[in-house]
């Protein structure tokens, strides 16, 4: 049975117990994983779409939408937070100076709040 998937499919090739433990480096996987996918009959057609650089590209381009998408409704609430906070700010009063003569009397400072 084929499942339909929201964003498709996208085929890599995935390193083996024994090529981690061999330590085989990253690069040589990925070529490795090239060379699979470009000489076997049933991806040489789609070779292009299939891999983990292709993969790390679309997942990009995804994140990428998403946020353009979620930037307006995430500025718009920032932006309301903001005022809100303004409001309870200016609620509290002007700010107490603490002028020469309240520095050098506490007593001064406690009556005036």
């Amino acid at each position: 049975d084929i499942i339909p998937l929201q964003f498709g499919y996208i085929g890599v090739v995935n390193r083996s117990q024994k090529d981690i433990n061999n330590k085989k480096p990253i690069m040589d996987a990925q070529q490795a994983e090239k060379l699979f996918f470009k000489n076997h009959a049933s991806y040489r057609s789609i070779a292009h779409t299939c891999g983990t650089p292709y993969l790390a590209y679309k997942l990009n381009q995804i994140l990428i939408n998403h946020i353009k998408k979620c930037l307006p409704d995430l500025k718009q609430s920032i932006h309301e937070n903001i005022a809100e906070l303004e409001t309870e700010i200016l609620s509290y009063g002007k700010p107490i100076s603490m002028d020469h003569d309240m520095n050098n009397n506490k007593g001064a400072l406690l009556l005036h709040l």
